[in-house]
C-alpha cells in the first residue's frame, strides 16, 4: 500500500461520510475521526463497516431524495473547471452542462500517470487507453464504485485523482425517480466487498450505469487499459 491508495481511500471515506451526514436516518453513525488509520505497518485494514455500502442501506425514497438534491460542495472543497470532450475525443466548446446530461468524468490515478495518459489515450489515432478512475455524473451528482461502494460526490471534485476531461455520452431519457430506481438497484449489486482493480471497478461500473441510464455506451478507450490487464490476468490463470 502507498500513498496513493491511501489517498484514495480517505476519498472514498469522505464521500460515505457526507452522505451519512446528509441522510437523517443515518445521523446516529460514529464515523472514524482518522482515516489514516487504514494504512498499519504496511497492511491495509477493512474499511470501517458504518462506511462502506451506505448508499445501499437507503431506502429507494431516500436514494430519490439524493438525487433530487444531490451533494453540494463543502468549504475546502475543490471542483475542477469542465473540459469537455465528445465521445471521439473532439473537445466541446460548452463550459456548463445540463442536469440530464449524462458525462464520464476521466481522472488520471495520479500525478505520475498524467504524461503517460496523455501519450497513450490523447494523441492522435488509435487511443490506446490510460490508467484511469472514472465517475458518471447525472443530475447534478458524480457517482462512482470503490472499496467503499457505490458512491456520490459533486461532480469534478474527487480528490485522490488528478481531473483530465469530461466525455458527454448522451443525455438521459429517464427523470430523477427513473434513475433513481436504477441507482438503488445498482447499489444493492455493487457492494464494496466484491471490487476488483481490473474487472470490477470503477470503470466497469461507470459502462454499466451509463447503459442502465440509455445512453452511450462508454468508449472503449476509457477502461482498455484495465480490460487488457484484466485479459491478461485471465490468461495466466488459465495457463
Amino acid at each position: 500500500w502507498d500513498l496513493r491508495s491511501m489517498r484514495s481511500l480517505q476519498s472514498q471515506s469522505r464521500s460515505q461520510q457526507r452522505i451519512l451526514n446528509s441522510q437523517a436516518s443515518l445521523r446516529q453513525r460514529v464515523l472514524a475521526s482518522n482515516q489514516a488509520s487504514n494504512v498499519v505497518s504496511g497492511q491495509a485494514k477493512a474499511p470501517p463497516e458504518n462506511e462502506v455500502d451506505v448508499l445501499a442501506r437507503l431506502s429507494e425514497e431516500e436514494l430519490c431524495n439524493l438525487v433530487k438534491s444531490p451533494p453540494a460542495l463543502e468549504a475546502g472543497d475543490e471542483q475542477a473547471k469542465l473540459n469537455l470532450l465528445s465521445m471521439d475525443r473532439t473537445p466541446l466548446r460548452s463550459t456548463v452542462s445540463c442536469p440530464e446530461w449524462v458525462l464520464v468524468h476521466i481522472y488520471n490515478l495520479s500525478e505520475t500517470f498524467v504524461g503517460a495518459n496523455q501519450v497513450l489515450t490523447f494523441s492522435e489515432g488509435l487511443a490506446i487507453g490510460g490508467a484511469f478512475h472514472v465517475g458518471v455524473e447525472v443530475y447534478g451528482a458524480e457517482w462512482s464504485y470503490g472499496v467503499y461502494g457505490v458512491a456520490c460526490d459533486p461532480p469534478r471534485a474527487e480528490t485522490a485523482h488528478v481531473y483530465e476531461c469530461s466525455v458527454f455520452v448522451g443525455s438521459t431519457a429517464k427523470d430523477p425517480e427513473q434513475a433513481a430506481q436504477v441507482l438503488f438497484r445498482l447499489c444493492q449489486e455493487w457492494h464494496g466487498r466484491n471490487y476488483d482493480v481490473l474487472s470490477h471497478n470503477c470503470c466497469s461500473f461507470g459502462r454499466r450505469f451509463v447503459e442502465e441510464l440509455g445512453v452511450g455506451p462508454m468508449p472503449l478507450w476509457i477502461d482498455r487499459f484495465a480490460r487488457t490487464l484484466h485479459g491478461g490476468r485471465d490468461a495466466v490463470r488459465r495457463g
